[in-house]
């Protein structure tokens, strides 16, 4: 990078991603409005983190990439400097400036989008702290780990690539002072972000502001683990972490269950769906396999079991295999619908559709563990009779 007269910018058009962007717009656009009553309500379920998730991505981090190169546009006419060229096109942008700078000038100018890009970030984070709305509390921490994340990582690597300059001309500068420190805050930053995304008590903290009846459970469950340490408080505990994907609390708690009770049935029943969410689906299948052949378990414990061991068989692709233990699943507790549910969606996607249909129908009119799979087994139902009758 050159550092005399005139600052370089980059100038690979990638205009053509609009083709894309614009579209993935449109839909994020058309889902949220569709679905606006649900993701705002107060009960934030999977489904409308999804959809945060995608306002995010393709509605407001356009604006922030904006504000972005706005950022740019300020640092160069603070230094009496003039905007010869200003290109914005959603998700990217440049501009171009004229002018005599100083190189720690320039490092600043270069430095300005990025720097407006972390504030933004930084932002909606910190306005997150004193919301209560569930859904915008996601919605302001998504928004804060993209914009900080989109530049100090994302960003800075597609700079090493040669397709952005501004972090390639800021660390090759000939200001080391001025750059050493802005490495340190970078680094830091990146790991603010990993913190945020990774630990522990930031993840119970966003659970807790986005499932807020989730902190009155963990206060209940917390008293009852003090008063009464046994392996059964400890396990409810632990499920409560699981449910919720905090997983390194949920095995911390299984290990002091584990102590009091080695041979409880739920502790290999969390320990076989610890090992499924990790992806090991040979030790999960056979913590299933040994808590399904127990004889001391419950119809309940043994049903939950060998429907988790069917979710393993699908991941695995053993389809056939997975409807066989489905239906030993659904003979170990007919009066619960969630086996109901996933053996009609493996018969959907055989095209099985009548067969399908009349599982659904009998899952609809029984008892849910899993209360959100009623809703999806509705919605599931009417698509199937509409394939039917298009037969």
């Amino acid at each position: 990078m050159v550092y005399a007269g005139t600052m370089q910018f980059p100038m690979v058009s990638m205009d053509f991603l609009n083709l894309l962007y614009l579209p993935l717009m449109v839909l994020t656009g058309v889902d949220a409005r569709k679905n606006w009553s649900s993701i705002w309500d107060a009960q934030l379920t999977w489904r409308d983190c999804q959809a945060l998730q995608k306002i995010v991505l393709f509605l407001l981090i356009p604006v922030v990439v904006l504000g972005h190169e706005l950022g740019h546009v300020a640092a160069i006419k603070l230094f009496g400097g003039q905007v010869a060229e200003f290109h914005y096109a959603l998700f990217w942008g440049y501009v171009v400036p004229r002018g005599t700078f100083t190189a720690p000038q320039l490092v600043w100018a270069f430095l300005a989008g990025s720097l407006v890009q972390v504030m933004i970030g930084i932002a909606a984070i910190a306005s997150a702290i004193f919301v209560r709305s569930p859904p915008v509390v996601a919605l302001l921490i998504y928004l804060g780990l993209w914009s900080i994340g989109g530049t100090v990582v994302v960003y800075a690597l597609l700079s090493l690539t040669g397709l952005y300059g501004d972090w390639v001309a800021i660390y090759t500068a000939p200001v080391p002072g001025l750059v050493i420190g802005i490495a340190i805050v970078h680094v830091a930053l990146i790991a603010f972000v990993v913190w945020c995304l990774y630990a522990t008590t930031a993840r119970v903290w966003f659970t807790g502001k986005t499932h807020p009846r989730w902190i009155e459970e963990q206060v209940s469950l917390w008293a009852a683990v003090t008063n009464q340490p046994s392996a059964g408080n400890w396990i409810n505990l632990a499920w409560s972490y699981y449910n919720v994907n905090i997983n390194g609390k949920s095995l911390e708690c299984l290990r002091h269950a584990k102590e009091l009770d080695p041979h409880s049935a739920e502790i290999e029943m969390l320990e076989g769906a610890l090992a499924y969410r990790k992806g090991d689906l040979a030790t999960a299948m056979r913590c299933f396999r040994a808590l399904a052949a127990r004889d001391d378990v419950s119809p309940q414990l043994r049903s939950r079991a060998l429907l988790a061991l069917g979710g393993c068989q699908v991941k695995s692709r053993q389809l056939e295999k997975a409807l066989e233990i489905y239906d030993k699943a659904i003979e170990a507790d007919p009066t619960v619908a969630d086996a109901y549910f996933f053996k009609a969606m493996l018969l959907a996607d055989a095209k099985r559709y009548d067969e399908a249909a009349a599982v659904l129908g009998t899952a609809l009119r029984l008892n849910w563990v899993d209360s959100t799979l009623a809703d999806a087994a509705i919605a599931e139902l009417k698509a199937i009779t509409k394939r039917v009758v298009k037969k």
